[in-house]
């Protein structure tokens, strides 16, 4: 594969990404200079300890653990929350499913075929999303959009 199709590969499933997460709540943020998950509260400077000394006469900061969300990163400058890659990694794609079907009524089914892969969201009332791709995590992220975006969640 040449570099400028792999490039616009990863471009598409980085968008993928984002839309899947914003469906799901995540929004931008001026202060995290990112999108950010619902349940993240704080500041990014409200993340870290003060810099401490680690006993062998260096200084570092320690993470908060009770106000990081998973993904959140510092690299010694600046704290940055890391979108997960919903499109291509099934860990991060399970998190999809599962905030499908977690105290709702939304039933899931993934198929391998021949060519490829198929997802369906479905609910009782035979609404919901379907998608098919290459890969799992594209499918269940194309069927979860499906389902989302033509307003097919239950109130």
């Amino acid at each position: 594969m040449n570099e400028s199709v792999w490039e616009a590969k990863l471009n598409m499933s980085r968008e993928l990404d984002e839309r899947v997460a914003r469906a799901m709540g995540w929004h931008w943020d001026d202060d995290w200079g990112c999108l950010i998950p619902p349940e993240q509260t704080g500041k990014p400077e409200e993340m870290w300890t003060d810099w401490i000394d680690n006993g062998y006469g260096e200084e570092h900061r320690a993470p908060i653990k009770a106000n990081i969300v998973s993904g959140t990163v510092y690299n010694g400058n600046f704290t940055k929350i890391i979108l997960p890659e919903f499109s291509s990694d099934i860990a991060a794609t399970w998190q999809v499913v599962e905030w499908m079907i977690t105290g709702k009524i939304w039933e899931c089914y993934i198929e391998h075929q021949t060519d490829g892969w198929e997802c369906s969201f479905c609910e009782p009332a035979n609404k919901g999303g379907y998608g098919k791709a290459p890969t799992a995590p594209e499918a269940i992220c194309l069927s979860f959009l499906a389902a989302v975006e033509e307003q097919c969640m239950p109130s």
